[in-house]
């Protein structure tokens, strides 16, 4: 795991906001823009956009104030930063803060920003930038960058040479693959094929590479080893959309992709960066190295991919959604991009528009499984349960069954249709895939006790959840109201004051809590329970069953039942 380190720290006063996916700044904008301004306001504005989330107008705005007074430090930091979240590395690279600073985090991301500048225009001394040692959180990406930097300097053995990797599995894993590319394009196949089989058949590494060594294979001509690799790649319950695409490429004895590059090389390696601040939930660092990746390579699906995953990191899902179209139809990553944006869609509530970007996908890749399983899983939040039947049911007759996610989804959908039979049986081969995931033990065990089919079975189905997610308010819930329909009010009303302190805003549980005060004699606090539910997003059912329940009290044909987790 990667500190977090917000930029917010990093530029002091330059307040970031959603950062605007731009390409290079327009110089032509800058100048009539600080001429209509003085100075000083020309920084207060660009610094406001930046606030607003506007890096495009802000790093209009700060770059040129910097072109004015390239003397003042305030300015050139300012522009730097700024500069980067838009995603001008060239204007970002002119004011980076010299490497003779005190050392910080914006010095040494100067640093990094100067070399890939070097390696992006083959001019300059990249090898010098990334010298003198570079501290978190930059450090993974100078190691990184430093054997691209070496061969780009002609010192090959250094560069295929392992090194350094500060005891980071990831770097070490990267440095790996930066050595076989170069091993392969300095002429030395054998030793760069050893390099590629191992990061192929590392369990760690095997997810980033599988292609990687197949593509060496094709390169070769090898087209039988490579289509043996990815048969033996390709095996599971879901064939990874790449491999299909390179599979079917070396039955056709296509023309494969070229070795990378030295640039392209380092802007994989960015483009890993970025995915690895991403995952640490470091929004701005992550768009920043996605942009450097693009910098040394424009065309970079991988960098698009990641550039989006920033973006909704930043709470910008109209901006990611444009970041994902860039990548391109025919691409490995084109699918994931599709899958991404389909996803976006539904999280920003226009269920069509991500449903007809699952469409491009199946429509482009028909074996995609992954697409078949989110176009599903969208049909289902939108109300459409029988299409989305009719989808799974295909799903499992292509092997689905032996995903629990797949069985498990078809029976939520069943449930919905009222085929609660087919759905049990589905649950049931689910957990015989895996016997102790809680979504599953959860949905099953809450079934089971609330149709009292199996008060006991479902208890300790719902016990067992709750062990594997103590958190979970919806998994204590559902132990509550287990003691409920057996009858233990009062070992209820504990376990549903957990899971309500767990889960404040669900209304099912506030309602079941409310049901069990009701049972022990507590009856203001469970009209204060059921009154709290209509205030909360519930079904129009269950907001019924309460008002019935806050002008009779509590009926044992008033209460509530829930179909869900």
């Amino acid at each position: 795991m990667f500190r977090p380190v917000s930029l917010l720290v990093l530029a002091a006063a330059c307040a970031l906001g959603a950062p605007a996916l731009a390409q290079n700044v327009d110089q032509s904008k800058i100048g009539p823009s600080v001429e209509q301004r003085s100075l000083y306001g020309a920084f207060l504005a660009g610094r406001e956009a930046m606030r607003e989330g506007d890096a495009q107008t802000g790093a209009q705005l700060l770059v040129g104030a910097a072109n004015t007074e390239p003397a003042d430090s305030l300015l050139r930091d300012r522009a730097f930063t700024a500069a980067l979240i838009a995603g001008d590395v060239g204007s970002a690279a002119r004011f980076a803060p010299p490497a003779t600073e005190p050392a910080s985090p914006v010095r040494d991301l100067g640093r990094v920003t100067r070399a890939i500048e070097a390696l992006s225009i083959g001019k300059g001394d990249a090898l010098a930038e990334l010298s003198a040692p570079v501290a978190a959180p930059h450090h993974a990406a100078a190691m990184l960058l430093t054997p691209y930097a070496q061969a780009a300097a002609g010192q090959w053995d250094k560069a295929t040479a392992p090194h350094d990797a500060d005891g980071e599995r990831l770097v070490e894993l990267l440095d790996r693959a930066a050595r076989a590319q170069l091993l392969e394009l300095h002429g030395q196949t054998a030793e760069a094929e050893v390099l590629y089989k191992g990061l192929a058949t590392d369990p760690f590494a095997a997810a980033l590479y599988q292609t990687s060594y197949g593509e060496f294979l094709e390169r070769r001509g090898r087209w039988e080893d490579a289509i043996a690799f990815y048969n033996e790649a390709m095996k599971g319950p879901a064939a990874d959309a790449a491999l299909v695409q390179a599979r079917q490429r070396a039955l056709r004895h296509d023309r494969p992709p070229a070795a990378p590059d030295i640039r392209h090389g380092a802007a994989q390696a960015m483009s890993y960066a970025s995915a690895a601040m991403g995952a640490g939930r470091q929004a701005e660092l992550s768009l920043i190295y996605a942009y450097l990746a693009l910098r040394l390579d424009p065309g970079l699906d991988q960098a698009y991919v990641f550039a989006g995953d920033a973006m909704v990191l930043a709470h910008n899902e109209a901006e990611a959604r444009a970041a994902w179209d860039k990548v391109r139809p025919g691409s490995g990553y084109y699918a994931e991009a599709r899958l991404r944006t389909a996803y976006s869609f539904q999280r920003s509530g226009d269920i069509p528009a991500g449903l007809q970007a699952l469409r491009m996908v199946m429509s482009a890749a028909p074996m995609n499984l992954q697409a078949q399983y989110s176009y599903a899983d969208l049909l289902q939040t939108h109300g459409d349960y029988a299409e989305s039947a009719q989808m799974l049911d295909k799903l499992v007759a292509e092997g689905g069954d032996r995903d629990w996610r797949v069985l498990f989804m078809r029976a939520g959908v069943r449930d919905k249709l009222g085929r609660w039979d087919e759905a049990k049986a589905d649950l049931d081969a689910a957990i015989a895939i895996a016997p102790n995931e809680p979504d599953l033990l959860n949905y099953l065990g809450y079934n089971l006790i609330d149709r009292g089919e199996d008060v006991p079975r479902g208890m300790s189905l719902v016990e067992r959840a709750v062990a594997g997610r103590p958190n979970s308010g919806a998994m204590k819930d559902s132990l509550g109201w287990a003691h409920y329909r057996l009858g233990d009010y009062a070992k209820a009303v504990e376990v549903l004051e957990a899971a309500v302190l767990l889960d404040p805003s669900d209304a099912a549980t506030n309602d079941h809590l409310g049901d069990a005060y009701w049972r022990v004699g507590r009856k203001d606090e469970a009209g204060f329970q059921w009154r709290r539910v209509l205030t909360l997003q519930a079904e129009a059912s269950l907001k019924a069953s309460v008002e019935a329940k806050l002008r009779d009290g509590l009926k044992d044909a008033g209460e509530t039942k829930r179909a869900g987790l």
